[in-house]
């Protein structure tokens, strides 16, 4: 089984999601029912392992979106990032954290409020 797993960087709250495949139709629809969950969409998203939502791999941060990936960025207005191939640097937190329980809240202002009471 797959799992998408899309955590919020201002509150570290995460969103995991399981998927039928790694296909990228399934992440695209994993990705829409993240930002319902959050309620709205980043200015940025940043993908570890991009293979799914990419079509070539070039050096460094050098990516060719799948087009129906760039069609989502392009629609919901966010800006595809991607993090160095074995750089940790670029990564905001350890993988590992997405499974921390952290307080649920119903809109993003709310998750944002609980922020500096953790």
């Amino acid at each position: 089984m797959s799992v998408l797993v899309v955590t919020w960087s201002d509150s570290n709250c995460p969103f995991a999601l399981a998927l039928p495949t790694e296909r990228t139709e399934a992440v695209l629809h994993g990705l829409v029912e993240a930002f319902a969950f959050f309620g709205c969409v980043p200015r940025e998203l940043w993908w570890d392992n991009p293979k799914t939502v990419v079509v070539r791999i070039g050096m460094g941060r050098d990516r060719t979106p799948h087009p129906r990936y760039a069609a989502r960025a392009s629609h919901d207005t966010f800006a595809p990032r991607f993090c160095m191939p074995a750089s940790r640097e670029v990564k905001r937190r350890p993988k590992s954290d997405w499974w921390m329980t952290k307080p649920r809240a119903e809109r993003r202002d709310d998750l944002l409020a609980n922020k500096g009471s953790e």
